[in-house]
């Protein structure tokens, strides 16, 4: 169970761009949901083509173009 919530609270990918808007679906016309910025540390939940679904330590979620997100390897 520590080695579950470990990986759980562990980022494994960080934000490549300056400044990006994570949205609520996967479209960039859709509605942003709030902004990070470079170097922001984010778990991936969810892959879908050219999107991933992000969730940050706070709780909050949301959807980011996958070229934006750079995966940390251990």
């Amino acid at each position: 169970a520590a080695r579950a919530y470990h990986l759980a609270q562990t980022p494994d990918a960080v934000i490549l761009a300056d400044e990006v808007s994570i949205r609520a679906g996967q479209d960039v016309n859709g509605v942003s949901l709030f902004v990070l910025h470079e170097g922001a540390e984010v778990q991936t939940r969810e892959l879908s083509g050219e999107w991933a679904q992000i969730a940050l330590p706070d709780g909050r979620r949301g959807w980011v173009e996958r070229r934006f997100l750079g995966l940390v390897t251990p």
